[in-house]
This record gives structure tokens, C-alpha cells and sequence, in this order.
């Protein structure tokens, strides 16, 4: 079932966020790659390809292989969907957030130590 805000906004569907996170997984968390596998699959989306980009950018944020990748803010169902498919690959937003400041942090310090 659709769910359409009255902004015109339409809210992903469960299932619909399990073939995004199964799309970013096999397009080797290539963004673009999975918005547009995506569409291809489903033409008669009515989310725009700004918002599935948006929607991908959010697994990426989580996606511990891009640990410095954190500007979206992750939305609840997008990370628990992503956590049941791939829990070692999918971490905690927040956690992911700080796990980036510390990164940002190291590399400070290296550069003015070293």
C-alpha cells in the first residue's frame, strides 16, 4: 500500500527499502548505480530519482566501508530494514557518526604530531 503525505511525498514501503539495501549491496554501495537499478526495476515508482538517491545516501551513512560518509540523517525504517538484511554491514547512524568524528579527530592530531 502507497502512503501519500499531504506534501505529495510518498513514503517507501518495506519492501521497497528491502530491494534498495539488496540493490546498494550488489552495486557495491555505488549510489547512482543503485538509484538507477532501482528505477529500471520499478518504473512506475512514484518516488522521484532525487528521493531514492536520498534514500540510498541514507545506507551509505550506515555503511561501514564508508565510515567518513555520514550526512544524511537515517530515517527509522530505512535502518531497521538494513540491519535485518546486513547487521555486520549496516551500523548503528549514530554510532556511525561519532565513529566518523573519531576518524576526523585521528587524522587531526596525525597532522599536527606528525
Amino acid at each position: 500500500m502507497v502512503t501519500v503525505l499531504p506534501s505529495g511525498r510518498v513514503l517507501y514501503t518495506r519492501q521497497e527499502l528491502t530491494e534498495l539495501v539488496n540493490l546498494y549491496i550488489d552495486n557495491d554501495g555505488h549510489i547512482e548505480e543503485t538509484r538507477d537499478q532501482f528505477v529500471l526495476n520499478n518504473p512506475n515508482t512514484g518516488h522521484s530519482p532525487e528521493s531514492i538517491r536520498s534514500c540510498v545516501g541514507q545506507l551509505r551513512t550506515m555503511d561501514i566501508n564508508y565510515p567518513t560518509d555520514t550526512r544524511w540523517d537515517v530515517k527509522n525504517l530505512v535502518a531497521e530494514v538494513a540491519q535485518e538484511i546486513e547487521p555486520d554491514r549496516f551500523g548503528d547512524p549514530e554510532d556511525m557518526k561519532a565513529y566518523a568524528l573519531q576518524l576526523k579527530a585521528e587524522a587531526i592530531l596525525a597532522d599536527l604530531v606528525g
